[in-house]
């Protein structure tokens, strides 16, 4: 039984908002799952779902990983190895089952509702190499940031430029009585 600490560690780990990169992380666990279960199936394995397969499991791989810790910027591309892989590991079985003068089964809606679900997952973060609110400053900002801490060193200068010479002020007040 893991520990409250690991538990918490482990979550912690995970990209807010927590629960989406989860869930993210865990579709393409599934997916490379999958991707295994078409290789190891019994029988011999067309070449080319194979490598729809293949291309599967190193797109989870990839995707898994970087899902889980917010890394964009290799999930995006990784997520789209992924879902060409499954698009051709279905095509090709689609079309073999018709051929075979079959009607196309309930795992082609499943595979396509899956497809849709990871394209749009894309859609939002390709080209995103950071979490919305979190992205570099723009030139402007740090020319502002710049202009503002130049600012602070020059009032921090006349600051202690005017304590240095308060003592002499004080002195030379005495110095002549009024």
């Amino acid at each position: 039984m893991p520990t409250p600490l690991a538990v918490r560690s482990v979550w912690g780990s995970l990209t807010p908002p927590r629960v989406i990169s989860l869930l993210a992380a865990a579709t393409y666990v599934c997916l490379g799952a999958a991707g295994t279960a078409v290789l190891a199936r019994p029988g011999p394995t067309p070449v080319d779902v194979g490598i729809g397969a293949v291309l599967m499991i190193l797109g989870a791989l990839a995707a898994a990983p970087a899902a889980w810790r917010g890394w964009w910027g290799v999930e995006a591309p990784a997520a789209a190895l992924t879902i060409l892989g499954m698009g051709a590991v279905t095509a090709l079985g689609l079309t073999r089952s018709l051929l075979d003068e079959r009607w196309p089964s309930w795992h082609l809606w499943i595979a396509l509702a899956v497809a849709l679900l990871i394209g749009q997952r894309i859609l939002r973060i390709w080209g995103r190499w950071w979490e919305p609110g979190c992205e570099p400053h723009t030139r402007l900002r740090r020319e502002e940031t710049r202009l503002l801490a130049a600012r602070t060193i020059g009032a921090d200068i006349l600051a202690a430029y005017d304590d240095v010479d308060a003592p002499e002020r004080e002195e030379s007040s005495h110095d002549h009585p009024a």
